[in-house]
């Protein structure tokens, strides 16, 4: 298991500059701060993402889960985690996000995961945490672990590897 540092995540998506993302030393989870993305106008259309990419080769083959605690404030539309595979070339082989069990209004901490099969030839991993439309967003406590095949899959496969 991997834990992530707040410090190596960057901000991007459909509509980037209407978003900030932040570690809240304010707004904690489990002691520790929190990551924060949050848009810049009370109506904001489109969507914000602060993630990271990772090597993928490590999870070669294998069975993945993403798992993190998130915390909303006035979410519009949704706010949740997400997990991409790709391969050297960008192709993108698998996606989820935990849309439509994701955040939405204003929560206190809950916890969620996405789980998915890695092909074989996967390079990169990008993970992390999208907000749609208006609001805030808190993560923490994320974590990314090889589980095995009982673990039942989230995701959708986006072209046959």
């Amino acid at each position: 298991m991997i834990y992530i540092k707040p410090s190596e995540w960057v901000l991007a998506g459909k509509t980037p500059s209407k978003y900030i993302t932040y570690l809240d030393h304010e707004t904690l989870y489990l002691g520790k701060p929190s990551l924060c993305l949050y848009s810049l106008k009370e109506k904001t259309i489109g969507h914000g993402t602060t993630f990271i990419i990772l090597d993928g080769s490590s999870y070669c083959n294998k069975r993945i889960r993403l798992s993190g605690a998130l915390k909303t404030e006035m979410v519009h539309k949704h706010a949740g985690l997400w997990i991409r595979s790709e391969n050297k070339t960008s192709d993108l082989f698998g996606f989820d996000n935990n849309y439509p069990n994701s955040g939405f209004g204003t929560n206190s901490w809950k916890d969620y995961h996405i789980t998915l099969d890695i092909p074989h030839n996967c390079q990169t991993l990008g993970l992390g945490v999208e907000l749609n439309g208006s609001g805030k967003v808190w993560l923490n406590d994320i974590k990314l672990e090889i589980v095995d095949n009982t673990v039942p899959l989230t995701y959708y496969v986006i072209k046959n590897v």
